[in-house]
């Protein structure tokens, strides 16, 4: 997997805060949907943050010898 620089992490991470600011203040108010950017504050946070991070612990080398086959 490609490495993302630490600005777009950091842009990725801005437009999550928003979006759960966002969606909070939707669940609250009526009128403005709240869950849709709820959603949204998921992606972006999962966009932010490295992915691999779960596979350095210990108890999943069956996952990354799999993971290695499938993806190469």
């Amino acid at each position: 997997m490609y490495e993302r620089s630490a600005l777009i992490r950091i842009c990725w991470f801005a437009m999550g805060l928003l979006c759960l600011v966002i969606g909070l203040v939707g669940v609250v108010i009526p009128l403005l949907p709240g869950i849709p950017f709820l959603i949204l504050s998921a992606v972006c946070a999962a966009q932010a943050f490295k992915r691999d991070h779960v596979l350095e612990r210990n108890g999943l080398e069956e996952y990354r010898r799999w993971r290695r086959r499938q993806f190469g």
